[in-house]
């Protein structure tokens, strides 16, 4: 068992309170499904968040379909027509969500037991839809994946922990067929 797979409730716990608080919607914490995984589950937009902490260190990435997505900014009163402007507003706002979930994260008791006292790095948020006009790299490190759920809507969860210093590998430019399972690396557009 990784050290981490202990932090994964809390992780699907904070991202429900944390969607209800923004958007007022109450997602599911799918308790039946941890996974220990070795890539990140990959959607449409994907938040990475880089843990620094005293004990350990790590990545909180949250990922979701553009429908997930586009029903959350509706939700707040945004109604997006397919400009730049909209692939602003959408990272911005799941940037946000990812941003106040590690940040509450660090009230956790099992948070903080893993990684110790932490910094988190400001969520940098990768678009499947234009990954051909930006550079990406998908963290390759065992970690613990999840799910929050509204019917269809989905959310997924992975949080991962390494030694402090350790290298992490990246591999740039993946495709569909260089993983396995059932989250697409590519866009279907």
């Amino acid at each position: 068992m990784l050290v981490v797979e202990k932090v994964i409730p809390e992780v699907n716990e904070v991202v429900c309170n944390m969607i209800r608080q923004m958007f007022g919607q109450y997602f599911n914490n799918d308790n039946s499904n941890y996974n220990e995984v070795s890539i990140p589950p990959c959607d449409d937009y994907m938040v990475f968040i880089k843990i620094n902490g005293s004990k350990k260190e790590g990545e909180l990435i949250l990922s979701t379909g553009e429908d997930t997505a586009v029903n959350l900014l509706q939700l707040i009163g945004i109604t997006l027509d397919g400009n730049e402007v909209d692939r602003s507003l959408t990272e911005s706002a799941l940037g946000e969500l990812a941003n106040v979930v590690a940040g509450e994260l660090m009230t956790c008791p099992s948070f903080n037991d893993t990684f110790g006292q932490v910094n988190i790095l400001p969520p940098r948020v990768w678009s499947m839809k234009y990954s051909k006009e930006e550079e990406g790299c998908i963290p390759i490190n065992k970690g613990f994946s999840s799910a929050v759920l509204k019917g269809r809507e989905v959310i997924f969860t992975y949080i991962s922990c390494i030694e402090p210093n350790q290298v992490q590998i990246n591999v740039r430019e993946l495709n569909d067929e260089d993983i396995s399972g059932p989250f697409p690396l590519a866009s279907s557009n």
